[in-house]
């Protein structure tokens, strides 16, 4: 057996060899080299109980692995929105730093990328979760954006609407050729005007208009509409 497996990193396809009874696997993807583990199990049951409110789901899948014994996992995932998980679905569970990122149904050859409620969802579809360019935007949201009300109603809209995006990996993988410029070009100019990973003060430095901001002498603002990626 020999299933293409999906990296929760960087979504590159491969066929990893599976030899039963052996059902963890633990290993570098040939692509981004990013080590990440993955359970290949069967699908004994799947229970889930959505929120509309919060936008998120619980979930609660009992697996029979590869040697035969059963196990539970129990996750959650920042979507309202379901996915497709049948008795007997062979399928994929793929973590990074321990936390659960795809799962895969290698029968119905579909995959779901779960995304925790402080992550930027499109974002972390286009970079990765753990990624620097992530961490800026966080930053630029957790000092920017939410202390403003106006701004805020603008991040909540978000949180509603990207989740539908991901919902369909086909569309997402469509999109990411064209978000991806615009967002280097955003954490750019957030980066050259002190929004790090380090999550440097940022918020307190910000004028009323932001399309007067300068850093340095630097138009923020102008720079990022003339932005090209090289």
């Amino acid at each position: 057996m020999n299933p293409l497996i999906v990296c929760p990193a960087c979504e590159h396809q491969f066929a990893l060899p599976v030899q039963p009874p052996k059902w963890q696997f633990e290993g570098p993807c040939p692509s981004c080299h990013v080590v990440f583990r993955c359970k290949v199990v069967k699908i004994r049951a799947k229970r889930s109980r959505g929120h509309r409110k919060s936008n998120s789901r619980v979930f609660s899948v009992r697996v029979v692995d590869l040697g035969g014994r059963e196990h539970l996992f129990e996750f959650s995932n920042a979507a309202y929105e379901g996915f497709e998980l049948r008795q007997g679905d062979l399928a994929v569970f793929s973590y990074t730093n321990g936390r659960l990122r795809i799962v895969q149904n290698l029968t119905v050859a579909q995959y779901y990328k779960l995304v925790s409620r402080s992550c930027c969802y499109i974002c972390s579809s286009v970079f990765g979760e753990e990624s620097p360019q992530v961490e800026t935007l966080r930053a630029f949201r957790d000092r920017f954006l939410s202390p403003r009300m106006p701004l805020r109603i603008v991040v909540l809209a978000y949180y509603r609407a990207a989740p539908t995006v991901l919902r369909y990996p086909s569309l997402s993988r469509s999109l990411t050729p064209l978000i991806r410029p615009f967002l280097l070009a955003t954490v750019a100019i957030f980066q050259k005007a002190g929004i790090a990973g380090s999550f440097a003060p940022f918020a307190t430095c910000v004028p009323a208009k932001v399309g007067d901001y300068s850093q340095g002498g630097y138009p923020v603002l102008k720079k990022w509409l003339s932005y090209r990626p090289k």
